[in-house]
This record gives structure tokens, C-alpha cells and sequence, in this order.
């Protein structure tokens, strides 16, 4: 909803100094759109700030419409405090009901969590430059996402007027993130004045959506059919459109005018508008824009999936510029080597490359590219240690570590030898130099083909002293694949200092008192279908040792209770008088946890277990280090795990990347990790053992993923969810507390 800065005599409601509810304390008027006022309040019990949105009720409505109205919008509200709390991309509803005005009549408004940024037709007009195709999916995909949940709700939730004033910006630390405002109003208004002109018979030319995001099925019903999760694919196409070409997709003045330009024939695709963008971006949007709704993406998942595909593209294009340009610096470190012949990828026996990101050399024109930009045969770029070398692949690394980080420009011939030959002896001369980081974990397949970890040789990090009383039993006495963590103190949180952080990590000393053994790894698909009988993921091709996903949280709950009774120990979550199973969890119904703590058979960590095992006594942002680049490349999580910018569209198998310095992996990406945790804002003060909050639906999520950003893997940030959901970057581990 667009929002114009109102005076205190615009207060049309006369709300502010009153207190709605005895609950919300209303202060001022920060804006007004065609359905409501929005107020910025008080949440007296919560003591916080909220916004608090007072609809309009439009005057033409009859006595039986407006009732009709409340009857609508009670029930548009309770989908809509369900939906919130499903998907953080979804502004929060905390409460809605209906409150008396100075004027005697009534008003329905929503209390929703109070949001500091912008929306997204404000920063488009700021901008002033179209986004490229990526940065535009990338920031849509959360808010397509949290629609796509919508759409596969019972009943599904179609919003009915999306357009860029209706995704809001919030300002983050280092990036921002999309929310969807105002899901259903649009529905209850057009019912309201749908049951007056039945009333009146006549028309008041009421709108209930902006015509200039406007489906050709609200234009005219008759011709193409009804409204519902497909026009908000259209209306998505639109605003993708408007991203990339940087003006409306619909053109023209009136609602007459846009009436006409959506039900053209001739379709507003990027291309059409004069974008240049990829052919899978311009099947998109042409798909996501049919004129008949039967032709587009039915809901919103299907229109996730292929943004997806348009991503990997992308991607793999991308991959593509970097193997040329790896190619391109061997040949160089090979002729300096004296090497006669070269093969292109061919490495030592023993080495693997990972994702390297350097990029292409020869381009006639300037290719702006990752940290680098290449001109012609000269290259300024910046190549990762990402390599496992031997032998004179080792040299050839150096050298090209050498050429992208020791020079800000080399040239390859004449002089660029000179250079090349000087920083080989460099290179050579360097003996006894230890290569700093961390090895690559080896995953080696035991007799019964389930992964099983060799050490890893972590690079020495700042720990805090061991407890005085060691509580962990001996390594040979612990199940196979798991770790014990000692009790301790830490800070759990993130500084105010750490790049990309989020407001919801204030630093706060926790205490657990409890030893507990955590797994070294992600559940794996093979250990899911093998305890299990099926397999939910999506990535069934990457294999039995990668993880499971498109796991719901009670899924991952009834997996513990299931482990558990398989190895004879206690069962710690329980349905009523009973334990909790499959079909608990397929019902989602809410388990209990009886014996807390001190159950021990297998459950889920608390978040606070889970970030006291991910930093492993660290302090840094990684394990590995500090984080460098939030959105981008970050050579410290490149030796951690996976996430968008090396995960290659996919996860991983488990095991791949360095260790924690107490034996953990992955506790940085390859899919999020659901905890036991309720989400609410950390208290204040010293905790002991904190439990999360007891009321509440969305249930935590930790660890980052194969598609999120460095900034998102981070050891302290958090992210939550509906405990029902699934998707292809949500999976778990396991822990047990020690007697």
C-alpha cells in the first residue's frame, strides 16, 4: 500500500492519543493508501513499537455489505495471523478486531509489526536504473516464496493487488529484505462491494486492485474467468518487468488504458520493453504474462521453481567463464613451469578443484565479473585458495595466487613473463611456508556404504579455557558420527560491529550446564530412507550421503522419537499419552517435551546448543574467520560450506568442507538446520539453559544454506519458519544430552 505523510488534522479516524484494545497506544499518523490509515502505536504489553492499520469502509456500501464486510475481514484475519507466522517474508499480524471512531461509526484495523525501511515503488523511483535480471530474482525470491505458501494454503490465500507499494524494503545491516504487505484486503473490499451492486443493482466503479498491475481476469471476468493465485503471477511478471526495463509494464494513464494494454494481445515481456535479458528470464515473464490465466504458472511455487532455473543458468554460465579462465592462468603457470604439454582440467591424481572464480582472459570487451573485470589478455581478478594440489599443480597455484593478488594487473607476454617468472621464484623460494586454513574433510565409505568421516585439521581458533569438570565420556563410548560437547558460557549474539548482521542478535551470555553429543553431520538422505522408508528430497540425485530436505519441522521431530526407539532409549517428544510418530507428525500436530534436558534419547539442539557447538569457542562471524563479503564471495566461508555463491544451485555431500574446532561440519550452509526454539526476540540478561519461548507457532532455523548469502550462514544469524513448512534448503541434525 502507498503511503502519503499525513498531518495530525488528516487523523480521519480520530484515533490518535487513544488506546485501542487496552492494548495498543496510537501515536501518530504515518500514512494513508486507498484502503486504510496507518498508524504508528505501542504495544503496551510487549512494549514495543507496531503499526496499526485502520480500514476504510467505503461509503457506498449498504447496511448488509458492510456486514458482510466485518463477517469477511474476521475471517481474512485469522488466515492472515496464520499465514504471517509461517514465512518471515509476510508482514507480522499480531491482532485485528474492530474499534469505534470519533464519529460514532466503526473501523477494522490489524495490528502488524512495525517496519523501518521502504517500499519497493519509493526505491525504484530512487534508484533511477533497472535492475540486472539476477538482482532482481534474488530480491523477489523471498517474497515469490512467502506467496507461494499462500497459494498452497487450505483455502489458499491470493493477494489480488500486488505491485511494488505492496513489497516493502526492510533496511538491514548489509542488505535488505522484501515483505508482503496487505494480503487479503483486497478480496474483502471487492466482496463488499460485490454484495452492493447485488443489493442496488448498479455499479459504483469501485477497483479493489491498482489497475496498473492489473490481470486481464479483473479487468473482465466474464471473458477470463475468475481471479485467484494466478493473477498474482501475472502481477509478478509485471513487476519483474518494471525491474529489469526500469518503467511500468503496462502502459499508459487511466484505468480504461490499462484495461486495454492488459488484455493486448501483444504481451509486456523484458524483451518486448527493450531489456536485454537471458532467454530463460524472457520465458519467464512471457509465461507469467499469458493473456489467458490457464496458460501462466498456475501458483507461485510453480513460478519459484522456474525462477530457479533461471538462477542456475545463470550460474552455470558463469562457471563456465570461470573453468576458460582457470584454463587460461594453468597454461600460464605451466609454460613458466617448463611443462610441455597441457591438458585442459587435467590436475595431479588426488587433487579436485572447487568452484574457482577466476575468470575468462582473451574477452574483446570488458566482462565485469565477481571481485574481477577482464580486459582484453590482461586479467585483474581475484582467484580464491579454493585448489587441492600436488606436486607441480601446487606451484601453478601459487602462481596464479600470486598473479591475482600480488598485482593489481599483469599483462600475459613480454613483460607479464618477466612478472610471472619473478613471482615463480617467489613462489619457489617460499619453502617450509605452512598453507594456512583448513584441510578438506574426507568422507570414506564404511562397510554398510554410510559415509564415515576422517579427522579434519582445523586451523587453530581463540577457545575459552575447558570447564573445570570434564562431563564427556570417553570418544569410544559415543554413537558413531557424533561429538561431545562440554558445558560452558559463551556469547551468544553478534556484535554490533559484524558485517551483515541483524537486529534480532543482541549479544547476551548464556550458560549450559549440560554436556551433550551432537552429530558431526546434516541427517543424510541415506539415513533418512533407511530409518524412514522414504525419501522427501528434491536433490535425490546428489545422493545417500548428501542431506535430507523438504523436511517440515515436525518431520525432523518424529525422526528422533523414530532413532531413538531403533537404538532402545528413551523417547523425548510425545503426542499427548502418546509418542510421537509419522503420523503425528503428518497431522502437525504440536508435540510435547516432557523431560526437557534431561531426556536422553535423541531430539534437536536448542538454538543456544546449536551456536555454542557452531562456534566452537570462535568469536568470529565463521569458524573460519571473520565475515568479508555479506552478499557476495567470502574466501573464510568458502572453506566452511555451502552456500549461493559456490553451492552451484545444489547441496553437497555432508563432510565436504572444513570441520569446527570440536569435529562439527556444515555448521555453516548446505541446507538450514531446524532447532527446537519457538522464535521470539532474545531476552534480556544472563540465561541459563534457555529453552526458547513457550507460546508461538514459527519454529527456529539456523546455519544458513546452499542458496542464502555468506551473511545468512553467519554462526549467529536466525531465521525462522512454520514448523509445517518444506523446501529443497530446509534439513536437521541431531543431539543427546549426556547423563
Amino acid at each position: 500500500m502507498a503511503y502519503r505523510t499525513l498531518t495530525m488534522h488528516e487523523d480521519i479516524f480520530g484515533l490518535m492519543g487513544t488506546i485501542v484494545n487496552n492494548q495498543y497506544r496510537v501515536d501518530s499518523v504515518v500514512g494513508e493508501g486507498g484502503f486504510g490509515v496507518v498508524y504508528r502505536g505501542w504495544h503496551l504489553s510487549f512494549e514495543c513499537p507496531i503499526a496499526i492499520k485502520c480500514l476504510k469502509i467505503p461509503p457506498h456500501f449498504t447496511t448488509e455489505a458492510k456486514g458482510q464486510f466485518f463477517e469477511s475481514f474476521r475471517k481474512e484475519g485469522q488466515l492472515l495471523n496464520k499465514l504471517s507466522n509461517k514465512h518471515p517474508s509476510v508482514v507480522r499480524v499480531y491482532d485485528f478486531g474492530v474499534t469505534g471512531t470519533y464519529a460514532g461509526t466503526d473501523a477494522p484495523y490489524l495490528v502488524l509489526e512495525w517496519l523501518s525501511g521502504v517500499d519497493l515503488a519509493t526505491e525504484m523511483a530512487r534508484r533511477g536504473r533497472p535492475y540486472t535480471e539476477k538482482e532482481a530474482l534474488l530480491l523477489l525470491r523471498p517474497a515469490v516464496e512467502a506467496i507461494a505458501i499462500a497459494h498452497g494454503m487450505n483455502p489458499a490465500i491470493a493477494h489480488r493487488d500486488l505491485k511494488p507499494a505492496n513489497l516493502y524494503l526492510v533496511r538491514g545491516d548489509s542488505d535488505d529484505s522484501l515483505k508482503v504487505l496487505d494480503f487479503g484486503i483486497a478480496k474483502v473490499m471487492q466482496e463488499g462491494d460485490t454484495a452492493t451492486q447485488l443489493a442496488t443493482r448498479t455499479s459504483s466503479g469501485f477497483s479493489a486492485f491498482s489497475p496498473q498491475y492489473g490481470a486481464p481476469e479483473q479487468f473482465m471476468s466474464k471473458r477470463f474467468g475468475a481471479t485467484g493465485p494466478w493473477t498474482d503471477v501475472h502481477a509478478l511478471g509485471l513487476i519483474m518487468v518494471e525491474m529489469v526495463t526500469g518503467h511500468s509494464a503496462l502502459e499508459g494513464e487511466t484505468p480504461y488504458e490499462y484495461a486495454h494494454a492488459a488484455m493486448s494481445g501483444e504481451r509486456p515481456t523484458p524483451r518486448s520493453r527493450g531489456a536485454r535479458v537471458s532467454e530463460g528470464m524472457e520465458r519467464l515473464c512471457a509465461k507469467a504474462l499469458s493473456l489467458h490465466p490457464r496458460d501462466r504458472y498456475g501458483n507461485a511455487q510453480e513460478m519459484l521453481t522456474a525462477m530457479d532455473e533461471v538462477l542456475r543458468g545463470a550460474r552455470g554460465q558463469r562457471g563456465k567463464r570461470e573453468s576458460r579462465a582457470k584454463e587460461a592462468m594453468d597454461r600460464v603457470a605451466a609454460t613458466s613451469l617448463g611443462v610441455e604439454t597441457y591438458v585442459p582440467g587435467s590436475h595431479p591424481q588426488g587433487s579436485s578443484t572447487t568452484m574457482p572464480v577466476s575468470h575468462s582472459v582473451g574477452a574483446a570487451e570488458p566482462v565485469e565479473v565477481g571481485q574481477g573485470t577482464v580486459f582484453g589478455d590482461q586479467v585483474r581478478t581475484y582467484v580464491p585458495d579454493t585448489l587441492e594440489a600436488s606436486g607441480q599443480e601446487k606451484v601453478a597455484k601459487k602462481v596464479r595466487g600470486k598473479l591475482s593478488n600480488k598485482w593489481a594487473i599483469a599483462g600475459i607476454g613480454g613483460a607479464g613473463v618477466v612478472g610471472i617468472v619473478a613471482m615463480l621464484m617467489m613462489a619457489i623460494g617460499e619453502k617450509g611456508e605452512k598453507k594456512k586454513g583448513v584441510e578438506t574433510p574426507v568422507v570414506v565409505a564404511s562397510a554398510e556404504n554410510e559415509p564415515r568421516l576422517e579427522p579434519a585439521s582445523p586451523e587453530p581458533q581463540p577457545s575459552k579455557p575447558a570447564p573445570a569438570v570434564k562431563r564427556c565420556p570417553e570418544a569410544t563410548s559415543l554413537p558413531s558420527g557424533y561429538v561431545c560437547i562440554e558445558p560452558g558460557t559463551f556469547v551468544m549474539g553478534s556484535p554490533a560491529s559484524e558485517k551483515g548482521r541483524s537486529n534480532n542478535e543482541d549479544q547476551h551470555r548464556v550458560t549450559l550446564t549440560r554436556a551433550f553429543m551432537m552429530k558431526a553431520t546434516e541427517v543424510t538422505q541415506g539415513e533418512w530412507e533407511s530409518l524412514m522408508g522414504d525419501n522427501p528430497s528434491y536433490f535425490k540425485a546428489c545422493g545417500g550421503s548428501c542431506p535430507v530436505e523438504q523436511v517440515s519441522w515436525y518431520e525432523a521431530i518424529a525422526y528422533a522419537n523414530a532413532l531413538s526407539k531403533k537404538e532402545g532409549l528413551e523417547i523425548c517428544y510425545r503426542d499427548g499419552e502418546k509418542e510421537y510418530d509419522k503420523s503425528s507428525a503428518s497431522s502437525e500436530r504440536e508435540p510435547s517435551w516432557p523431560k526437557g534436558l534431561a531426556c536422553l534419547g535423541y531430539r534437536l539442539p536448542t538454538e543456544a546448543e546449536w551456536e555454542y557447538a557452531a562456534r566452537a569457542g570462535t568469536t568470529t562471524a565463521f569458524y573460519t574467520g571473520d565475515i568479508t563479503n555479506p552478499t557476495g564471495r567470502d574466501a573464510n566461508l568458502d572453506r566452511a560450506g555451502w552456500y549461493e555463491e559456490n553451492s552451484g544451485g545444489k547441496t553437497h555431500p555432508v563432510g565436504q568442507k572444513a570441520a569446527n574446532g570440536w569435529g562439527l561440519y556444515d555448521m555453516h550452509g548446505n541446507v538450514w538446520e531446524w532447532v527446537w526454539d519457538r522464535y521470539r526476540d532474545y531476552g534480556q540478561g544472563e540465561q541459563r539453559d534457555p529453552l526458547g519461548a513457550q507460546t508461538g507457532v514459527s519454529r527456529v532455523l539456523r546455519g544458513g544454506s546452499w542458496y542464502y548469502f555468506a551473511r545468512h550462514c553467519r554462526s549467529a544469524f536466525r531465521y525462522y519458519y512454520s514448523p509445517d513448512y518444506r523446501f529443497n534448503y530446509l534439513g536437521f541434525r541431531l543431539c543427546r544430552s549426556i547423563p
